[in-house]
């Protein structure tokens, strides 16, 4: 076999290789932002009674993004969002995480039917309080992908809903008052008055 390594054309074509290759690695490391601009989670704690209360985990998505759901068949590919409850003597789940407002369609890229949330979603998991300052504390990780080139993020979030949780405990308000990321009762409830 006859190869032109002595060549000045095979220099210059071993350096545009070098060069196309480091572009395209380069091209694929990418910063996560600190706080990610094309997903916000937000979230409500309501009471349903004395010891049980009601999580509901809003999701905004921004336009031409995506987020894969909770139930999410993990084996189709895309990594389904987790939203893991930290597990404390403080609190127990009753059920199971429910996610709602998701599209479902086949997605010949992983090749399989997927599950994703595009504008909106929302999650709600009920959870019994068994002591009077429940510890309460939540971590979101799921990837946000973009419609127009497929550039995912995998971002992961932690949200200490304990302060909500003290609320319901400390004040008793009725059944069905609400309390959320700003600490009072949420918009549209005048805290049963």
């Amino acid at each position: 076999m006859h190869f032109i390594n002595n060549s000045p054309m095979f220099g210059a074509f071993i350096i545009v290789i070098q060069y196309l290759l480091s572009f395209g690695v380069g091209a694929q490391i990418i910063q996560q932002p600190e706080s990610n601009p094309h997903a916000k989670w937000t979230y409500t704690v309501s009471k349903i009674d004395d010891k049980t209360a009601k999580v509901q985990i809003n999701l905004a998505v921004e336009p031409s993004w995506h987020v894969y759901s909770s139930d999410q068949d993990p084996d189709v590919g895309p990594k389904p969002t987790s939203i893991e409850f930290v597990p404390n003597d403080s609190f127990q789940l009753k059920g199971t995480l429910e996610a709602s407002g998701y599209s479902q369609k086949y997605d010949p890229f992983w090749p399989g039917e997927v599950k994703y949330f595009e504008k909106s979603g929302k999650f709600v998991q009920e959870i019994k309080i068994l002591s009077e300052n429940p510890k309460i504390e939540c971590k979101i990780s799921y990837s946000v992908c973009s419609d127009a080139n497929g550039l995912c993020f995998f971002p992961e979030e932690s949200y200490d809903l304990s302060p909500y949780f003290r609320q319901l405990t400390d004040q008793r308000p009725a059944a069905g008052q609400n309390y959320g990321q700003s600490g009072g009762p949420s918009p549209g409830n005048d805290g049963g008055n």
